[in-house]
């Protein structure tokens, strides 16, 4: 096992995070030496203003899971239909819809259908362009930069243009949006409904204390948000709730937060709202779940060092995991664990070579390393394997998970895995 609880004790790459954001180094004291270099890492990564921690969100979160019966493939057996070329330094991205697809590049937005025949066409200018994806929405920010743009299907939703620079930003699958905006003399945080309408906006001042992640509930009236507080001996991670709108907050003993987690020595760099009515909170040697009173349903200790995690359906999460910590009984280093939202092990897969990549979707889990790449399914079965013959920077999964988009750094390939 990769980590240990209680009976009941739990759960568009690195999508999600990516390699190294949450690598620690092992110490004669285990898992507490791991706490003190990735927390003061975070540290520095929020002073700088960095956003590695953004979603492409990143988070792939879709309303069910399909199971798909499993099969191994080679590239030769793969069949390539359509294949694009990406302009060098275009910062391109893809976020699958059904078997139709967003395309995001640095001068904009195009949408695609199952023809490859161009429906519509946004555009701006950004250098850096983000996405996070929930369900048939997806924003688009500039990285540190001051706009974030929502689409779905049918074209450009609303665009918000908050006055600091975006460190981090999520939405639901209703197109609610919540943002950490960095803003002297320090961060605030943004809600804003479906229309684009802002209905929170909170300032961060205390110092110390850092506004890390933040997911919003399915309704939108709930917020969760992760803070790293740096000011004693000891880092301490507080996830706090929020109630989005006034007339809830008027309810509220302190007419601010109604409810708040504290963990001692760990950092907490991802919230997700689950289809359980649930926040999951990974952090770098803990995982646990908070219901929607602010309650703690469990509480998980991580054995293995945490490379990256990808939240797929709603329903479950899917862990890479690295060597055991010091002193502790775990799996083996780079192995992918699924959990559920309940915190049960669905599935488990040995990747045998270092973990570089992974990403989830609503139909599997895609994991990769040394150009080798497998789709599991969320009970941890092989749907296929594959080996690229070029850098692959990620893998979309669209209507089922043998058509794909296979992302280059010069082309894209929309191929059909037989």
């Amino acid at each position: 096992m990769g980590f240990h609880g209680g009976e009941d004790g739990y759960d568009r790459n690195f999508k999600v995070i990516k390699t190294g954001d949450l690598d620690n180094s092992n110490t004669e004291n285990g898992k507490k030496g791991n706490k003190g270099k990735f927390a003061a890492a975070a540290v520095l990564v929020i002073i700088i203003g960095a956003v590695s921690y953004l979603y492409k969100d990143n988070i792939k979160e879709f309303a069910a899971y399909i199971p798909i019966v499993s099969e191994t493939f080679s590239k030769d057996e793969a069949e390539k239909a359509v294949e694009m070329d990406i302009e060098s330094g275009s910062k391109s991205s893809f976020v699958g819809y059904g078997n139709e697809y967003l395309y995001v590049t640095k001068d904009g937005v195009k949408f695609f259908d199952a023809n490859n025949t161009q429906k519509w066409n946004y555009t701006y200018t950004m250098s850096s362009p983000v996405t996070v994806n929930n369900g048939n929405y997806t924003a688009v920010a500039e990285s540190q930069g001051r706009v974030i743009r929502m689409y779905n299907e049918t074209g450009e939703i609303y665009t918000v243009q908050p006055d600091g620079a975006v460190f981090r930003f999520s939405i639901n699958n209703s197109g609610s949006l919540a943002a950490i905006i960095k803003s002297e003399p320090g961060y605030k945080i943004l809600v804003y409904n479906e229309t684009g309408q802002l209905l929170m906006e909170r300032f961060e001042q205390d110092e110390g204390v850092y506004p890390i992640a933040l997911d919003i509930s399915g309704d939108g009236r709930i917020l969760a948000v992760s803070y790293l507080d740096t000011t004693g001996i000891e880092m301490v991670s507080k996830i706090l709730l929020f109630y989005t709108n006034k007339e809830d907050n008027k309810n509220t003993e302190s007419g601010d937060f109604f409810g708040s987690i504290e963990k001692e020595g760990c950092v907490v760099p991802s919230v997700k709202y689950m289809e359980n009515g649930s926040f999951a909170a990974v952090g770098d040697n803990i995982i646990f779940s908070i219901n929607l009173q602010c309650e703690e349903e469990w509480t998980v200790d991580l054995n293995n060092e945490l490379k990256g995690v990808a939240f797929g359906n709603g329903k479950h999460m899917a862990l890479a995991l690295g060597d055991e910590f010091a002193g502790e009984e775990g799996v083996n280093s780079n192995t992918v664990e699924i959990i559920n939202s309940s915190g049960k092990v669905t599935g488990s897969y040995d990747m045998g070579v270092p973990i570089t990549y992974i990403s989830a979707y609503e139909n599997g889990v895609v994991i990769g390393g040394n150009k080798n790449f497998v789709c599991l399914n969320y009970n941890g079965g092989v749907q296929w394997e594959y080996t690229a013959t070029y850098d692959v920077k990620d893998i979309i999964l669209m209507d089922n998970a043998k058509n794909v988009i296979l992302v280059g750094n010069n082309k894209a390939e929309f191929m059909k895995m037989n």
